[in-house]
């Protein structure tokens, strides 16, 4: 996935907004941009008027006459640009946040759910209970709260838009957003534009050179924010939104256009396989036969009937080793009994022989006693 700009302001108003969004895409396909996100705004408890009304444009509509009418650029070559909607929620209030849930059903017209907490505890609450894709503070202005160090894996989002209409806005948030960096250490960081128009908007190489003065350095952290971590929030926004325990096999063709993006691929995969005719995604389970399996087991009783007279004659072997070892250990005890015997007279008379020379005091004595 290329460059992602996830979060440019609209009105929940499909036909006003829809000209914004024509144009807003339109500038950022042409910087480089290959995701867009289109947000709308509220405050405190999600109404029914806070419902998804607007849609995803045409591609038709994005590209401007010129590009349609070069042949390099027409619709069929060009690369689609994914287009999401998204819903951010600002709550000062904790008893708020229950609504904010990506299971809500107003919530769940939007790709992706963000909210913007104003006190400490709701802070509190969505870094450690929250159930949304995006925590995106209001780092124009003065936090309300110090930002705590936060080893969850909640994605922060950091937004220039506001630093280019006011001087005193840029001051705070290079503040915040250098607090905001030594919190998270530089992870799970998204960085947005929170454009209102198209002059707003600023190339990706633009925001990757602004990153490093937001305390991100020089070691490519800026660009991750709008590649790698954008695809990592992505990806986690589809699997929380996805219901386990069934499955369905359909054609991507009669997807509706706004659910295509949960779609790994967006419908490439098929015209890769079919050579450009779409196909229905089907997954097989494959089973071993039963016949491989008897054969199988036909073999290992033939390998172990001829491993038996083996294992039987090496029993031979070793029960004659036996033997012969036993007959030598004998051999050696009896060899060793006979020295014994041999030895053990000398012995005993010379121990004898001891204690009489003691007291007599020697040899010269007795020969005196038999001369008188």
């Amino acid at each position: 996935m290329g460059f992602c700009e996830l979060r440019t302001e609209v009105d929940n108003d499909s036909e006003f907004s829809k000209r914004r969004q024509v144009e807003l895409a339109r500038f950022l396909l042409r910087l480089g941009y290959d995701t867009v996100a289109f947000n709308v705004s509220a405050t405190g408890l999600l109404k029914p008027h806070h419902r998804c009304q607007i849609s995803i444009c045409d591609m038709k509509d994005i590209l401007s006459p010129q590009d349609a009418s070069n042949p390099p650029l027409r619709v069929d070559s060009r690369p689609v640009m994914q287009q999401l909607l998204r819903m951010t929620v600002t709550v000062d209030d904790i008893s708020h946040l229950h609504m904010v849930d990506v299971s809500n059903e107003i919530a769940s017209g939007y790709h992706l759910l963000a909210v913007c907490p104003l006190t400490d505890k709701v802070f509190e609450q969505c870094c450690k209970f929250s159930k949304v894709d995006i925590i995106s503070l209001d780092l124009a202005n003065r936090l309300a709260f110090p930002i705590k160090a936060i080893d969850r894996g909640v994605f922060f989002e950091i937004t220039y838009g506001p630093c280019l209409r006011d001087a005193g806005a840029r001051r705070q948030l290079f503040s915040n957003a250098m607090e905001l960096v030594r919190a998270t250490r530089g992870r799970n960081l998204i960085i947005s534009s929170q454009a209102e128009r198209a002059m707003e908007l600023r190339s990706p190489h633009d925001v990757i050179s602004m990153s490093e003065m937001l305390g991100l350095g020089q070691g490519g952290r800026g660009k991750l924010c709008l590649d790698a971590n954008a695809s990592k929030l992505l990806a986690q926004a589809r699997k929380r939104r996805r219901k386990s325990g069934h499955a369905t096999v359909t054609s991507t063709s009669k997807v509706d256009p706004r659910e295509r993006w949960s779609i790994p691929g967006g419908g490439e995969e098929e015209r890769a396989r079919g050579g450009g005719e779409k196909q229905d995604f089907i997954s097989l389970a494959l089973e071993s036969d039963e016949s491989d399996s008897d054969k199988v087991e036909g073999n290992e009783e033939e390998l172990e009937a001829a491993n038996v007279p083996e294992q039987t004659a090496e029993s031979t072997v070793e029960e004659k080793g036996e033997g012969t070892d036993k007959g030598r250990t004998e051999e050696k005890s009896s060899s060793l009994s006979q020295e014994k015997m041999e030895i053990s007279p000398a012995v005993k008379a010379s121990d004898r022989k001891r204690p009489l020379e003691q007291s007599t005091g020697g040899g010269p004595k007795k020969d005196k006693k038999k001369r008188r």
